[in-house]
């Protein structure tokens, strides 16, 4: 009866921390949305949306070459093919300026560093 009572024990706490886990990535991408809602400037609603965009694409994600930018998602490549490349430079440049991007020698990715200021004091799950 005690390996028994045992192994519920084990599928209880395996339950619990991939409950624990899933909840802690969701309030992740959660912190983000805001985060990236209150940082994205732009004199007008097609700025904003296309540097948010980007700023969502590039969450969790590995570099990103400048050139593989507009092909993250459909709504991009939309937005992108009516603009220039000097648009794009612009947009990730002031990305990188107000912290929601990093630039790597390999492309660029989400700055979600300044985001752990902002959740509870937690220890993050493996792989995230």
């Amino acid at each position: 009866m005690t390996r028994f009572l045992s192994y519920c024990a084990e599928g209880f706490v395996t339950g619990l921390t991939a409950q624990l886990d899933w909840i802690y990535d969701r309030q992740f991408q959660l912190t983000w949305h805001e985060y990236v809602g209150e940082k994205v400037t732009g004199r007008d609603p097609d700025v904003r949306e296309r540097r948010m965009l980007i700023a969502e694409a590039l969450f969790r994600r590995e570099p990103v070459p400048k050139n593989g930018i507009s092909h993250l998602t459909t709504r991009l490549a939309e937005l992108y093919a009516v603009c220039g490349v000097k648009t794009m430079a612009r947009d990730l440049r002031e990305l990188v300026d107000s912290g929601l991007l990093r630039a790597t020698p390999t492309g660029f990715v989400a700055d979600t560093d300044a985001l752990l200021s902002l959740l509870p004091l937690v220890v993050p799950p493996a792989g995230i």
